[in-house]
């Protein structure tokens, strides 16, 4: 699975991300730090990746709580 993680997420998400398996790349490095949500989301969509914010954290919350066991 393909990720972006959102400019409101710190960038330190995406080597975490990557060593749990995934293709995650931080927003800062892919596009326009100030680029309005819909430029992220639809170069979301041509790539094939999911936006990773915190708009969105059950997906994060939920698979950290897996890694830990808590």
């Amino acid at each position: 699975m393909r990720l972006v993680v959102d400019m409101n997420l710190s960038p330190a998400w995406e080597p975490f991300l990557r060593d749990a398996g995934f293709e995650a790349d931080h927003w800062s490095e892919v596009g326009a730090p100030d680029a309005p949500d819909e430029e992220v989301m639809d170069w979301a969509a041509r790539e094939g990746a999911e936006v990773q914010s915190l708009l969105r954290p059950p997906f994060l919350l939920k698979y950290y709580a897996g890694l830990t066991g808590a």
